[in-house]
């Protein structure tokens, strides 16, 4: 088992609320999601960092302004903008 700290502003940071019923879950959204898989690349695997940026890049309810904004929040800002040059 392996425990891990976030300060609480990466930890906090895209977190939303939804409904399903009459329960209410949160989770992250999904930039924080995709930035999460670009710090962790090494783990999660260059292969497939790349498969989630592009199917993310098609997607229609994308928001780049706010996945750039997290990048950079969460130090992962140029990492982030190599991928996306290379694949827009």
């Amino acid at each position: 088992m392996n425990f891990h700290h976030y300060t609480d502003d990466r930890h906090e940071l895209g977190i939303t609320t939804v409904k399903e019923g009459k329960n209410e879950f949160q989770i992250y959204d999904m930039e924080k999601t995709v930035v999460d898989i670009v710090f962790y690349r090494e783990k999660v695997g260059i292969e497939e960092t790349k498969e989630i940026l592009v199917t993310y890049l098609q997607r229609k309810d994308r928001n780049l302004n706010r996945l750039l904004k997290y990048a950079e929040l969460m130090k992962c800002g140029k990492a982030m903008r190599q991928y996306l040059e290379v694949l827009v």
